[in-house]
C-alpha cells in the first residue's frame, strides 16, 4: 500500500488531465494549432499513467525500484514539456494570461509533488523512512490512525 501523498499526486495528475481536456477545445485551438492541443492532451494522459505505474511498483525489489524512479522521472519530464506547451499556447494567443496561470498552477503542483515523492526514496510515511515488514506495519498503523480506529 502506498502512502496518502502518493494517492494525492494521482488525484492532482487526473485534475491536470481533466483541466487539459477542458481547455483544448476546437474553439480555443483551431485546426492550424490542432497538433498543439493533441500534444497537451497526450502529455497530460501520460503524466497520469507514469505516476500510476510508479505507484504500483514494489520498492523492495531493486529492479522495480529503478523502474519506479524511471516512471517518476518520465512524469517530471512530461510536466516540463506541458509547461512549455501551455506557455506556447498563451504566446500564440490561444489562451489568456489568466488561463495560462491557472493551467500552469495545475502542472506545477503535479511536478512539485512528484519531485518531492521521488526525492523521498523508497517509502516514507509521516516522514519515517521504512522498509520491508516495518514498512507494512507503519503504513497499516498510519491507515488505522487516519481512520480514527
Amino acid at each position: 500500500m502506498a502512502d496518502e501523498k502518493e494517492f494525492i499526486i494521482i488525484t492532482k495528475a487526473k485534475d491536470l488531465a481533466f483541466h487539459t481536456y477542458d481547455m483544448t477545445t476546437a474553439r480555443r485551438f483551431p485546426k492550424r494549432h490542432g497538433k498543439l492541443a493533441v500534444d497537451l492532451m497526450e502529455f497530460a494522459r501520460e503524466i497520469v499513467i507514469h505516476i500510476q505505474d510508479a505507484n504500483e511498483l514494489d520498492v523492495q525489489d531493486a529492479g522495480e525500484f529503478r523502474e519506479r524512479r524511471y516512471e517518476q522521472k518520465q512524469a517530471l519530464s512530461r510536466c516540463k514539456d506541458m509547461l512549455f506547451l501551455i506557455e506556447l499556447a498563451e504566446r500564440k494567443n490561444l489562451i489568456s494570461t489568466a488561463q495560462c496561470a491557472a493551467w500552469t498552477k495545475y502542472a506545477v503542483e503535479v511536478k512539485r509533488m512528484t519531485a518531492s515523492w521521488r526525492k523521498k526514496g523508497p517509502r516514507t510515511v509521516h516522514g519515517i523512512q521504512t522498509t520491508g515488514k516495518r514498512a507494512a506495519a507503519v503504513i497499516a498503523g498510519a491507515f488505522f490512525l487516519g481512520c480514527g480506529l
